[in-house]
């Protein structure tokens, strides 16, 4: 499966329909109960969303099989009897997040109906083992550029706040 990641990093387009027919079992293993399979198809899947990241029809086929689901599940609050994963497979899970919802409207929007707003509110106010306080600084960035991603971009015209000067709060 190893070998597997290593050729889904930076394919090229023309290869997706090599991948395609792998993707179902792909799905099957996220949640497989050997650590090392699950964190290998994780990889998998952020590489492959690396790598289609400008195709949204490509990305929402890469997603599908239940992936979105299946990686949501994996995150630390949202499902208990997920398989423990290694801190680094964490970090690839954000990263395949934020370029899912970068390259594709109708997967920002299907991660906001599975309620991944209140598991990263979660994750982010947490005081337990699995808090703030014990995320490394790469995996912490990965988060929020997540969540970035899933704000709403600023009007273009923004009228009578396009020169707001916050006043002092001290005079």
């Amino acid at each position: 499966l190893s070998t597997a990641a290593n050729i889904c990093r930076h394919g090229p387009v023309y290869s997706f329909d090599y991948v395609q027919d792998s993707l179902p079992i792909l799905a099957t293993l996220i949640q497989y109960p050997d650590q090392k399979i699950s964190e290998s198809a994780i990889l998998c899947f952020l590489r492959l969303a690396d790598s289609f990241i400008g195709s949204e029809e490509k990305l929402e086929q890469i997603a599908g099989n239940g992936v979105l689901s299946q990686l949501i599940q994996l995150l630390p609050l949202s499902n208990s009897s997920a398989p423990p994963i290694g801190v680094g497979s964490y970090t690839h899970i954000y990263r395949t997040l934020y370029a899912f919802t970068f390259g594709s409207c109708h997967l920002t929007q299907q991660l906001l109906e599975e309620g991944i707003g209140s598991i990263l509110q979660d994750v982010l106010t947490s005081s337990s083992d699995s808090g703030t306080s014990n995320r490394s600084p790469d995996q912490l960035y990965e988060i929020l550029s997540f969540i970035n991603e899933l704000m709403p971009s600023l009007p273009k015209d923004m009228g009578p706040f396009l020169h707001f000067e916050p006043k002092p709060l001290f005079r």
